[in-house]
């Protein structure tokens, strides 16, 4: 229970933090891509060349579990929207895959804080200080882009 609890808890605040900082960034006029920007702040702010090459290899983690993200999203909704659909499916079923999918969504929810927290971890304090910004807009952009829907094409509404 106290897991769940705190995986709800973790989502939250990802979301919270996703939602502010898409906000801010769709504002600023200037679009560049987080994770190069992130990529070439790594390059410019860490010397010792040993943990520059494992917050890259973070770097490289985040950026495959963004691309996960961004396949899970759209087979939850390939999944999910035909059993909504379908007035044959009983609540029990819709239940078990909503069940099963939560799973995964946690999954990737605790391999991309692991990542975060490994990324903070090879940095010295100094060059969080730097790097922590363009690691949050990193993760916010690149999360919202991996759940981005095409706009819908029917006469809705």
């Amino acid at each position: 229970m106290k897991r769940s609890l705190i995986t709800i808890l973790l989502a939250g605040c990802c979301f919270v933090l996703v939602l502010t900082t898409t906000r801010a960034s769709a504002s600023s006029k200037k679009k560049t891509d987080p994770i190069a920007d992130l990529r070439t702040a790594i390059v410019k702010n860490v010397a010792d060349q040993d943990r520059a090459a494992k917050m890259s290899s973070v770097v490289d983690e985040m950026e495959k579990l963004i691309r996960d993200a961004g396949s899970f999203a759209g087979r939850v909704s390939a999944e999910v929207v035909p059993m909504l659909k379908d007035y044959g499916a009983s609540r029990e079923t819709i239940e078990a895959k909503f069940a099963e999918l939560n799973v995964e969504r946690a999954s990737l929810a605790e391999k991309m804080l692991a990542a975060h927290l490994a990324f903070k971890a090879a940095a010295t304090q100094e060059e969080w200080k730097k790097l922590k910004k363009l690691q949050e807009r990193a993760l916010a952009e690149a999360l919202a882009k991996s759940v981005e829907q095409p706009p819908l094409a029917g006469t809705e509404g």
